[in-house]
């Protein structure tokens, strides 16, 4: 099995290493640390142009259509910096979740606005109790008269601030999993965001006082919600640790059974692999990642690490604005491509 860098590939890591020399400098990441909003415009349309923001949405909703693989090449380059903004909350999480959880015609409608970065999404999961799971699952949307209205909070929301969509996931039934998501508009009334203090990266809380979304905001259909997660969490996971800072020496990996992820992570894997021959970079950090029981572990810490001390770990950074006419933007797959890849 060939394990190099397709042509391909060699041209997204070249152009995003350049992008990231010229846009990320430290200083930038210093000073972005102080707004609220991770979301720099001009570096988010730049990203844009150059197909980043739909690098994972399929062709026909305006995306580039690439796989996992190809995304991990992006999103390895990208943590160097790291690069500011939403771009895994919306690019990655958010429309992952979307393809997974949504109709067709709701699909059409929300991911081509994430392609171009006119709409951002981020996901709201967990709750105050820190719990990770279905079981976590605790807000009820109350019926009324054709609507669903929302109180309630969100904790750890990553880029809130920055949102324009949310994709809330609510109880709609008494079943351990009838867990269904909502897509709701970031600025009705009643919705407030909030980032979290002590926090370097943007992690936020959302709160939900009245807010009245209609029934058609119900994403896919009730009760599926979180089946709908799990998939895009098994594929989202393995970037998010792909464009996570970590360790050169790393461990190798020893994986238990078929977690979560895990065909996933081999996918993303294989093509970092030729970078990384020795023992792969961040392998650990892929191992917590797979994980759901270690990832409530970690929420459950940096909620008593809130509470106790106003503070926890995590890393985000700013950008700064520089000519990206010499870039090379993703082009769209065609669909002869995309069947090939099957």
């Amino acid at each position: 099995m060939d394990l190099a860098l397709t042509e391909s590939q060699e041209l997204l890591r070249t152009t995003a290493r350049s992008f990231m020399e010229r846009e990320a400098p430290v200083d930038v990441i210093v000073g972005l640390q102080k707004r609220d909003s991770s979301l720099a415009p001009d570096l988010w349309q730049k990203a844009a142009r150059l197909g980043w923001l739909g690098i994972l949405i399929p062709a026909e909703y305006g995306g580039s259509g690439e796989r996992l693989s190809d995304a991990a090449v992006l999103y390895e380059e990208m943590g160097r910096g790291p690069l500011p903004g939403p771009f895994f909350s919306s690019g990655v999480l958010g429309a992952l979740t979307v393809l997974e959880g949504a109709s067709e015609a709701q699909r059409r409608q929300i991911l081509p606005g994430v392609a171009t970065g006119e709409r951002v999404l981020t996901v709201a999961i967990t709750e105050p109790n820190a719990s990770w799971g279905p079981g976590g699952i605790t807000l009820v949307p109350q019926g009324r008269n054709g609507s669903y209205v929302l109180n309630g909070t969100k904790l750890f929301v990553a880029d809130a601030t920055s949102a324009t969509d949310l994709v809330v996931a609510v109880r709609t039934g008494e079943g351990p999993a009838d867990v269904s998501l909502l897509h709701v508009d970031a600025k009705t009334r009643g919705v407030t965001t909030r980032r979290l203090p002590g926090f370097v990266s943007w992690q936020c809380e959302v709160s939900f006082d009245n807010v009245v979304v209609p029934a058609s905001a119900l994403l896919g259909e009730a009760q599926r919600g979180w089946a709908a997660l799990s998939r895009a969490l098994e594929r989202a996971l393995p970037l998010l640790c792909a464009g996570r800072p970590v360790p050169a020496r790393a461990g190798p990996r020893h994986p238990s059974g078929e977690p979560p992820g895990q065909r996933a992570l081999d996918d993303v894997g294989g093509a970092l692999e030729a970078r990384h021959r020795a023992p792969r970079r961040g392998q650990r950090a892929y191992g917590q990642g797979r994980r759901e029981r270690g990832l409530s572990r970690r929420l459950q810490r940096g909620a008593r690490g809130t509470r106790r001390h106003g503070s926890a770990r995590g890393v985000r950074a700013g950008g700064a604005h520089a000519d990206v006419a010499d870039l090379v933007p993703l082009p769209r797959r065609s669909a002869v491509a995309q069947a090939g890849d099957g």
